[in-house]
């Protein structure tokens, strides 16, 4: 259900009920958006909620932002070999000049997972010499991105090749 509303300069659209689905994810939700005030017009203000029933890890390099160097989108792309998340939500609120919002008064940044049956490769091949860092695989736990920070918690899983070496964290970026 798309809606929008010419005033002048001033442009504002809508978007209730949004499904969507493609081969790396599938979810539904509500957005609006209206151009900010005066000379700041431009990329204006959003107010986006949304949630993921399930999604391929693997892709997620795909729809980082562009404001992300490229240098941690090919880290992404090299480090995360598997995984799934589920029961995903997020939430983009604020003027987009903000983002991504690293002071909450000036708006919400937040992307909160369920992961399972994650591979990591914390230190991906590109980046190695030999020997070989071993990636963590079986990995399950929450993820979230906030604002600027990542936060894992309840994260546990096993060292690839070291089956009885668990792993248990919790860990915080801010």
């Amino acid at each position: 259900d798309l809606q929008w509303q010419v005033n002048g300069q001033a442009l504002a659209v809508s978007v209730d009920n949004l499904h969507f689905s493609n081969s790396d994810a599938r979810g539904e939700a509500r957005a609006s958006w209206r151009t900010g005030e005066g000379a700041a017009r431009s990329p204006g203000v959003l107010d986006l909620q949304g949630s993921l029933g399930q999604a391929d890890g693997t892709r997620v390099w795909r729809y980082l932002p562009n404001e992300v160097p490229k240098e941690a989108r090919d880290y992404v792309r090299n480090a995360v070999l598997a995984g799934t998340a589920t029961g995903t939500k997020f939430r983009v609120r604020g003027d987009l000049r903000e983002f991504p919002f690293r002071d909450p008064r000036t708006g919400e940044f937040l992307i909160e997972a369920q992961v399972r049956d994650a591979t990591f490769a914390y230190v991906p091949r590109s980046l190695q010499d030999a020997p070989a860092w071993p990636a963590l695989t079986q990995l399950a736990g929450e993820l979230v991105f906030r604002g600027a920070g990542m936060q894992v918690k309840g994260v546990h899983g096993q060292v690839q090749g070291a089956a009885n070496l668990q792993v248990a964290a919790d860990a915080r970026i801010p």
